[in-house]
């Protein structure tokens, strides 16, 4: 009999961050070994893996785990062959499809990983079973489903993008250096090149000063000055652009429901969005509704992408704010210029990286 809704359980996602050393990867016979969940640590949703909790899950249960790429079940590294729990962790040994594009990939990034020092990131699939009575927090049994292999900014520079508001300059270089490596040093798949290659290029042009856009929808990073653009019509932008004089006047309500349906559903949707953005109403300003004015879609998932979506926003004192970029004249207008100029700053933070690394 299947379980009803009350009977399901969730199943928890708990990343870590042990390293995998050189002699954790043997690359003959494919085999990986981590360190996939500590004991007697809080982690991050409030829970606590006591000792023992995952032996009867790995007697009763080890021939139906997985071992997947980012939790995606279409996405299966290999097969686990080995767990077992030490005084402090729960250890997994996996063997990679080394014939597989993806199998052979990850275990380029492992042995790259392993060379540099870095860390490969990894998390389990979990369902919490027991606990103590005294202290909840504390897990006495978890059943596993899984254990995945993470492609954290260390391995995977568009995940990187994501953290680079905050990263620090060694940091940074760090990342530029790594991806440089992957692509010279590992015989990764085409498909994979081209990836890191396009989100070196990506995160280069986001330091330099790019368009470069983060999708509010999927994620998905891309140029904006590379994407066709599309403008509100003429009438939703005369609306939008009184709009703060209707704000000032109170008669906001009025106006708008004065409105054509179509053409108020668009102002209230560009209101709403840019409102989101700004932090309420009351801070929106001539220059945000311009900011939504044009749009691009996302390449990857089609949403609606703006200006104001760029990665990293132009500093103060730079001819804008942190929260908001100058951007009054879109750079398509010139196409051939600005892409020359990005290539020749990047060639040269590209340049003066490598020869202080090498």
């Amino acid at each position: 009999m299947g379980q009803t809704n009350n009977q399901k359980k969730e199943v928890l996602y708990k990343g870590n961050w042990y390293g995998v050393q050189t002699k954790d990867v043997d690359e003959q016979e494919g085999l990986v070994t981590v360190a996939v969940n500590g004991f007697n640590i809080m982690d991050s949703q409030g829970d606590i893996s006591m000792p023992g909790s995952f032996k009867k899950t790995l007697k009763e249960g080890f021939k139906r785990l997985k071992w997947f790429l980012d939790h995606d079940v279409h996405k299966q590294i290999g097969v686990p062959v080995d767990g077992y729990e030490t005084d402090t962790h729960l250890v997994m040994t996996g063997r990679i499809a080394k014939n597989t594009a993806l199998g052979h990939d990850v275990l380029e990034l492992y042995k790259l990983n392993a060379e540099c020092g870095h860390e490969m990131e990894h998390s389990i699939g979990v369902t919490a079973i027991k606990r103590d009575e005294e202290n909840r927090a504390k897990v006495l049994e978890w059943r596993l489903y899984e254990y995945s292999t993470l492609m954290g900014w260390g391995a995977n520079p568009s995940t990187f993008l994501v953290d680079i508001k905050t990263a620090t300059d060694e940091q940074v270089r760090h990342a530029v250096e790594y991806m440089r490596q992957a692509l010279t040093k590992c015989n990764l798949t085409d498909q994979l090149s081209r990836k890191f290659d396009m989100d070196l290029t990506l995160m280069l042009k986001a330091l330099n000063g790019g368009n470069i856009v983060t999708c509010p929808y999927c994620g998905h990073q891309f140029d904006f000055d590379d994407a066709e653009l599309h403008t509100f019509q003429q009438q939703v932008i005369e609306v939008a652009n009184r709009y703060i004089g209707w704000v000032a006047e109170d008669a906001a309500w009025d106006r708008i429901n004065e409105l054509a349906p179509e053409i108020r559903a668009e102002v209230i949707a560009l209101i709403d969005a840019i409102a989101s953005k700004e932090g309420g109403v009351q801070n929106i300003t001539t220059k945000s509704i311009e900011d939504f004015m044009n749009y691009v879609r996302c390449p990857h998932c089609w949403g609606k992408v703006y200006q104001a979506n760029k990665l990293l926003q132009d500093a103060p004192g730079e001819g804008g704010t942190t929260e908001e970029p100058l951007t009054d004249t879109p750079k398509q207008e010139q196409p051939d210029t600005a892409s020359k100029e990005a290539d020749s700053v990047t060639s040269m933070f590209f340049k003066g990286l490598s020869d202080k690394i090498s």
